[in-house]
């Protein structure tokens, strides 16, 4: 049987896309796997063969082992999680890029800082913010972009190259320019790939439901309705999980008097302000309480 990847589900019937070789085509699910109650997911890779039904030509037959899954919005097998912050309007809620990249630890998806409104703020209150942003962050380990809306695509590009070939989707507060960044980076193919739902009769994609749109030369890019992160207890993330998302941490393993340190301060842990930002450091002891909150009192 053929494999390719799911890119929207409406209402029982599936778009399958597969870059090499290029098939686009509409599905719908085999009896025996409804009955299991699966739901399929954009960014599920399927297995499929005909249906020999004129109107809808394929059947998915199964669907494969999944590396990860998010239920809000409902996507599947991310590789990235852009975690968008705009220089103003709004401010930038480093609180909300450290939950998300705890999140995306906790999730095997790589996390990626892309930085907005570079061309809207002063030259002086730009470098100032990119500054603090960029000191927060410098031992993270993040692959950080920094683009406005002025029409230099150069770090566009770089950041295009950089996601080639993986599953990305977008994360960030209200208003800091998700969908404007999207437009850009998907404009023809959205408009494409409208042309198309039209043909299959699937209707126009809105962010009610997440589309996972193809990128030239590999990889996927999805529009979601929104990337909501609850409190970190509620996601039954634990402090250990929560330390994975601090890849400053791994300088002192092994140091810390204590092997489960949780580097809150307390007597013998070995973190400084020397090896994380001392702002994110304050963050990160905030969220250990989030974790804390969250777990039975006998596993605290």
């Amino acid at each position: 049987m053929a494999e390719a990847v799911i890119t929207r589900g409406v209402g029982g019937h599936y778009t399958l896309h597969r870059h090499d070789p290029p098939f686009e085509g509409l599905a719908y699910l085999r009896g025996i796997l409804r009955q299991d109650d699966l739901r399929p997911l954009a960014g599920d890779r399927v297995r499929f063969e005909s249906s020999h039904d004129p109107d809808i030509p394929y059947v998915v037959e199964a669907v494969l082992p999944r590396k990860n899954v998010s239920q809000r919005p409902a996507v599947a097998n991310l590789d990235m999680l852009v975690l968008t912050v705009s220089i103003v309007q709004p401010k930038p809620d480093l609180f909300l890029i450290d939950r998300l990249i705890v999140y995306a630890a906790e999730n095997d998806i790589i996390p990626v800082l892309l930085v907005t409104k570079t061309d809207l703020a002063t030259t002086k209150n730009r470098q100032v913010i990119l500054a603090d942003i960029t000191a927060n962050y410098a031992r993270s380990g993040l692959a950080m972009f920094a683009d406005g809306f002025d029409g230099d695509d150069s770090e566009l590009d770089r950041f295009m190259e950089h996601i080639r070939g993986k599953t990305v989707a977008f994360a960030g507060q209200s208003g800091v320019g998700k969908s404007t960044k999207l437009n850009r980076l998907l404009g023809d193919v959205i408009n494409e790939t409208g042309a198309v739902s039209d043909k299959i009769g699937l209707g126009r994609h809105t962010t009610r439901e997440t589309q996972l749109f193809p990128v030239a030369g590999g990889g996927y890019i999805a529009d979601t309705p929104g990337f909501s992160v609850l409190n970190l207890g509620d996601l039954a993330i634990t402090p250990e999980g929560l330390r994975r998302g601090y890849a400053e941490f791994r300088e002192v393993e092994g140091v810390c008097r204590f092997l489960d340190c949780r580097h809150d301060g307390d007597m013998g842990c070995a973190v400084s302000d020397a090896i994380i930002h001392p702002e994110r450091l304050d963050r990160y002891r905030k969220l250990l309480q989030e974790t804390v909150s969250g777990m039975k009192p006998g596993e605290r």
